[in-house]
């Protein structure tokens, strides 16, 4: 897709305030499912602009919490991800130096994979107490209590249900919100309330604050790349900040598009809970709220019905066909809430 007049002009001004001056070309990157991406040939080396989506039923400042965070890690030296060089808040567009590397295929995450993005996360952690790591927002449904994980759910399953019947396709989304999704959300409502109740934990508490973590959000294989050399970096940080560690592993052994075999989890899980006050009541709570976080997923894979995730994914892939987008969607939820209550 063409890179219209005011987009070049925007990036040139960014460019400048970075100090990189001099000609240079714009090309558009396939592949984003929010965004939409560019690479910045300049004579000092490629580099990233990003296009953050805005929506007047999604008001999330994407690129403040994804340069924020970036910014946070850079200045600690955590060199996996790329530098943010410059923003528009205006124009909602960021400037960032240019991460070489691929995707990791589906079915080729490894144990060398695992370990690389468990040391990023630690690595950021390392330094939560510093004065600037305040100044850093919630991630985006970030949750402090059980209340708050059971409260995304029903959040997300309300909007759901209110989606429009506009073809046959939003009515089999629809039924099936309705006939699996629900039945689902009581049963780990129960599972969750039970639980909490063996562990002793009040579902209004809020995690302690020394128990909280910075996360990358939407933390996975999709959101990373990996260079010759076998190095990683971590990438689109849009919905980072202050979360729950049980987010994190909830998020990170759900996603969709390059999964995490979950043989990987127990040992994952249990170094996020090393660094917990008390860490074997917090591993318990993982794997607690871990089923809770695969209904969560059945939902986001439904977001394509919905109005406001309909036109992030337009804006993000103008050119993809909007039926058969939804139905890839509505076949890997149904996949996905098997996971959640087998």
């Amino acid at each position: 897709m063409p890179v219209d007049a005011d987009t070049r002009r925007a990036v040139g001004n960014l460019l400048a305030a970075a100090g990189r001056t001099g000609p240079f070309e714009l090309a558009a990157i396939a592949g984003g499912g929010n965004n939409r991406a560019l690479r910045v040939d300049h004579d000092d080396g490629p580099l990233f602009a990003k296009l953050y989506f805005h929506d007047p039923a999604d008001t999330r400042d994407r690129l403040a919490a994804e340069f924020g965070f970036a910014a946070f890690a850079w200045a600690r030296g955590v060199r996996a991800l790329p530098q943010p060089l410059a923003r528009d808040p205006m124009r909602r567009i960021g400037l960032y130096t240019h991460a070489p590397g691929a995707r990791l295929p589906a079915g080729t995450v490894d144990a060398t994979a695992v370990a690389a993005a468990l040391a990023f996360h630690v690595d950021v952690n390392r330094h939560k107490d510093h004065p600037e790591a305040r100044v850093l927002r919630p991630g985006s449904e970030a949750c402090f209590s059980l209340a708050d994980h059971l409260g995304v759910i029903d959040r997300r399953l309300r909007r759901l249900a209110a989606m429009q019947p506009a073809d046959a396709l939003h009515r089999d989304a629809i039924a099936f919100v309705e006939a699996s999704m629900r039945p689902a959300a009581e049963v780990l409502h129960r599972h969750i309330t039970d639980g909490a109740r063996r562990l002793r934990l009040d579902p209004a508490e809020p995690l302690a604050e020394a128990d909280r973590c910075l996360s990358a959000s939407d933390f996975g294989f999709h959101n990373a790349l990996i260079d010759d050399s076998g190095q990683f970096a971590f990438i689109d940080f849009e919905y980072a900040g202050w979360d729950d560690p049980a987010k994190v592993i909830g998020d990170f052994f759900s996603q969709v598009e390059v999964p995490v075999p979950e043989t990987f989890l127990p040992a994952f899980a249990d170094a996020l809970a090393a660094g917990q006050t008390d860490p074997e009541r917090e591993r318990r709570r993982f794997d607690l709220l871990l089923p809770l976080y695969r209904l969560k997923w059945t939902c986001i894979l439904l977001n394509d019905f919905l109005p406001a995730g309909d036109n992030r994914r337009r804006f993000a892939r103008p050119d993809t066909d909007d039926g058969v987008r939804r139905m890839a969607q509505l076949d890997k939820a149904r996949a996905m809430l098997r996971r959640a209550v087998p």
